[in-house]
């Protein structure tokens, strides 16, 4: 995807993993792979899952929690930018989409960070978060 100037955004997406079904992580690889082609770089990380994960790239052989996942998909990245998804399908393609077209107006920030929560925040989501807070 081009940045502000027309060339290319360096962007990894880093897909951290723990027992995920493997079907999924499979599906989001291909539509990542599908919707930005050679545009982005992917790390899937397994992070100790007891049965290997076939699409990762890399593997803990324990379990270091989530963010050590992370950690280690970002070492192994050289891109500028670092966008990660979950490996359960709870992300949208579409909302990473956004976010790296946000980059490309504003190439020179040193973080963006997303909050798809904010557009689906409606009166019974909000009293429901209040009740079971409560």
């Amino acid at each position: 995807m081009p940045d502000g100037d027309g060339g290319a955004v360096d962007v990894t997406i880093v897909v951290p993993v723990l027992d995920e079904d493997p079907k999924v992580v499979e599906k989001l690889v291909s539509d990542i792979a599908t919707t930005f082609g050679s545009e982005v770089s992917i790390v899937v990380v397994d992070d100790g899952s007891k049965v290997a994960c076939p699409s990762a790239h890399l593997r803990h052989p324990v379990s270091h929690g989530y963010g050590a996942a992370i950690k280690t998909g970002i070492q192994h990245s050289n891109s500028q930018w670092i966008l990660t998804m979950d490996g359960d399908g709870q992300h949208r393609i579409r909302d990473a989409q956004r976010l790296i077209e946000f980059i490309h107006d504003f190439p020179d920030y040193a973080m963006v960070i997303g909050d798809r929560r904010i557009k689906e925040q409606t009166a019974i989501r909000w009293f429901g978060r209040k009740v079971l807070n409560w």
